[in-house]
């Protein structure tokens, strides 16, 4: 066990220079692909002029995730120190003189400027990715909660928090007008449209569990009722209000 803790194979190194200018996850990165590169060159195992990565040891190597990996590679690409194969992502060639050139003291100016307006496109680019997608969801999430005729602002606020947890689940679909609709009739069903603390409450219970079935939550709602009934004193009635 000590033996495994000091032994230098279970350690990785990196260059500070490359840290700095390109983040530490490429920096660690870059040297683990060195030193793949450097072994396929001396053992000349290259693949049409390119180095075939093992995406899962270079994982256990480095920690990256395969796509994080592949993300650093995109960026690698962009500023011209990478080459890959665009019929194989595991297919990749370092360029070390240009990689060299950014950690010397007479780095490349020009491919440091490269760089840097490479990150700040592709941040711009995702930020504009972004913002369209919330703004295409909200005229959605829109369109749906106008569908219904509601016109409570408490109860409208709780659906469109309700629309938003299940579209951002991945396990399950997004919500639709029938979809919506169902779950809207069944939570004024049982609430017979007269108790809007009580809708509230259920819809809150669908929202946190991520349930397109309006029927679990209202089931959750009465169990956290019955226990609520074993602790307190009989006779306390609800507040609703007429929604």
């Amino acid at each position: 066990m000590l033996l495994d803790l000091i032994d230098t194979n279970n350690y990785a190194s990196y260059n500070i220079r490359l840290a700095q200018i390109l983040g530490l996850e490429a920096a660690v990165y870059c040297n683990q692909l060195l030193t793949i590169q450097n072994k396929a060159l001396r053992k000349n195992r290259l693949a049409d002029g390119f180095v075939c990565l093992d995406r899962d040891y270079i994982q256990r190597q480095t920690t990256l995730s395969l796509d994080r990996q592949i993300a650093l590679d995109l960026q690698l690409e962009q500023i011209g120190v990478m080459q890959r194969q665009p019929e194989d992502n595991n297919k990749i060639l370092l360029q070390v003189e240009a990689l060299g050139g950014l950690i010397t003291d007479e780095a490349d100016l020009d491919l440091q400027a490269k760089l840097s307006e490479a990150i700040e496109s592709k941040w711009q680019k995702k930020k504009a990715r972004l913002e369209a997608k919330e703004a295409k969801q909200q005229a959605i999430k829109t369109q749906l909660l106008q569908s219904l005729g509601c016109r409570n602002v408490e109860l409208q606020a709780a659906l469109g928090n309700w629309i938003d947890a299940i579209n951002q689940n991945p396990k399950v679909p997004p919500v639709n007008k029938a979809t919506l609709r169902t779950f809207y009739d069944t939570v004024n069903g049982y609430t017979q449209g007269a108790d809007l603390d009580q809708a509230l409450k259920i819809i809150q219970i669908a929202t946190a569990y991520s349930w397109r079935d309006a029927r679990w939550a209202i089931d959750r709602y009465e169990q956290a009722q019955q226990a609520q009934a074993v602790q307190y004193k009989p006779g306390a009635g609800q507040i609703g209000g007429k929604y």
